[in-house]
């Protein structure tokens, strides 16, 4: 004999029903923008591979945005690590303006 699922609003108050809904949305709301962001760091990424450059002002924006996204990515908790990634692409967009 099969049990039937047992459907939990039916065991829930109206407002654990909200909540859950609540929840639910936002949940769905996250996962759509994290879709749309991976998205957009892909077509980020296809560009910068089709445009590698030769000179600062040519490869400097990939070597920013590899920082920015290990910087995202990585455990850059420490304020020693973060202290170094500011003063890092610091450098690197100083000398991408003066290269141009």
């Amino acid at each position: 004999m099969a049990d039937k699922p047992i459907n939990l609003n039916d065991h829930r108050g109206k407002d654990e029903r909200r909540f859950a809904r609540l929840r639910l949305r936002q949940v769905r709301k996250l996962t759509s923008e994290q879709k749309d962001k991976t998205k957009a760091q892909d077509r980020i990424e296809d560009v910068l591979i089709s445009t590698l450059g030769e000179t600062w002002p040519e490869v400097g924006p990939h070597a920013l945005y590899l920082i920015r996204v290990l910087a995202d990515n990585s455990k850059a908790v420490s304020t020693k690590r973060q202290v170094l990634i500011e003063q890092t692409v610091g450098a690197l967009e100083a000398l991408c303006s003066d290269e141009t």
